[in-house]
């Protein structure tokens, strides 16, 4: 679940996944938090893993992301 700077919001919505008996496991994403989001999911039982910034700016603008998708057939 990525997450950034969700310290009021997070806890619900982790409540719920974490209550699933069909999870196994959550896995939080920290996208480089400045509040105490990471904080607050470790407190309720998720994994948490610190995200890393992207490589490099407009990344997915840059033809980049384009490539995972099928292209369209012309008309």
């Amino acid at each position: 679940m990525p997450a950034r700077n969700e310290e009021l919001r997070i806890a619900p919505c982790l409540s719920v996944a974490l209550a699933d008996p069909a999870v196994a496991e959550v896995i939080v994403v920290d996208d480089e938090s400045t509040d105490a989001t990471a904080r607050v999911a470790a407190g309720l039982g998720a994994k948490v893993v610190k995200g890393e910034p992207l490589p490099l700016a407009g990344w997915a603008s840059n033809g980049r992301c384009g490539r995972a998708w099928p292209r369209r057939a012309a008309r």
